[in-house]
């Protein structure tokens, strides 16, 4: 090897070796300092890629997870008032068999019809102030929808219902006629029989209402439990990408810093090297 007081090729040489052994032990140092293997993307590009979008669909799948519970806690609300409905309706239809006998006189029947507006005045109370952030639920008709999922079709919709007893429709879906509560009493015995027909209707059509929601709400059970199980595969997903093993960076940072100490080293027995040319030049040119 030729050699130059003004070129040395072997302290060239040592110090890459020297900048890439530093390089990688700031690395090792890095990713166990972070927890992460990819603490800069540069390091695996791909990875950290592929790792942000997950990070994103957790996200996501978290946030539907609580609109899947909010929209169980909902159903849950409608379910028991539907509950105190029913049986307001079913004391009214007890009333109305009551009135409905000829055993009843006028004034009898008149202290009955006086319960029964009672009865359905609590009924526009309880369709008028159940309410969830204030959207009305049994007052009006119409649809509230969750999405449960990262795309945005994937929604789940609850129909809010009219349950007001002066507008609502108690008849059965498969006929076209219009069953109310808001003009009906028990203060007659026609009266009375009509109250009898309309409150068992009204009935079984709050019956369908509450296994309609409890699907709803066992339909949302099973979202909820799906959406636990992608996040947990998503989360190790990402986790094997990104994050560091502990055990592996610990031996790496045993290597780099062994490779490390020994360039400095050889680097500095280099740089020893050039001061030795220079000494043999000095010493020929006296």
């Amino acid at each position: 090897m030729t050699l130059s007081p003004n070129f040395n090729p072997t302290s060239a040489s040592t110090s890459r070796y020297l900048n890439r052994a530093s390089d990688q032990l700031g690395a090792a140092q890095q990713r166990l300092s972070s927890g992460l293997r990819t603490a800069d993307p540069s390091h695996d590009p791909g990875s950290a890629a592929i790792g942000s979008v997950l990070t994103s669909d957790i996200n996501v799948l978290k946030q539907a997870t609580r609109n899947s519970a909010t929209g169980s806690a909902m159903l849950d609300f409608i379910v028991s008032s539907l509950g105190s409905y029913s049986d307001i309706l079913n004391r009214m239809r007890t009333l109305a068999t009551e009135a409905n006998s000829s055993a009843m006189g006028t004034t009898q029947r008149a202290a009955l019809d006086q319960e029964y507006q009672s009865l359905t005045g609590q009924l526009t109370a309880i369709a008028q102030n159940t309410k969830w952030l204030g959207t009305q639920l049994l007052n009006t008709a119409g649809n509230m929808v969750f999405q449960v999922g990262v795309s945005s079709t994937t929604t789940v919709t609850i129909s809010t219902i009219d349950l007001t007893p002066a507008t609502a429709n108690f008849a059965p879906s498969t006929t076209n006629t219009n069953i109310s509560l808001g003009s009906l009493g028990v203060n007659s015995s026609a009266n009375a029989a009509n109250a009898l027909n309309n409150t068992t209707l009204a009935i079984q059509h709050i019956s369908e209402k509450i296994a309609n929601y409890g699907a709803q709400k066992a339909y949302l059970r099973y979202v909820a439990d799906n959406l636990s199980s992608e996040i947990a595969s998503k989360s190790e997903t990402k986790s094997i990408l990104l994050d560091a093993d502990v055990t592996e960076e610990l031996m790496n940072i045993q290597s780099h810093k062994a490779m490390f100490d020994s360039a400095s080293v050889m680097f500095q027995q280099s740089l020893a090297k050039q001061e030795q040319i220079a000494h043999i030049v000095k010493q020929a040119s006296t």
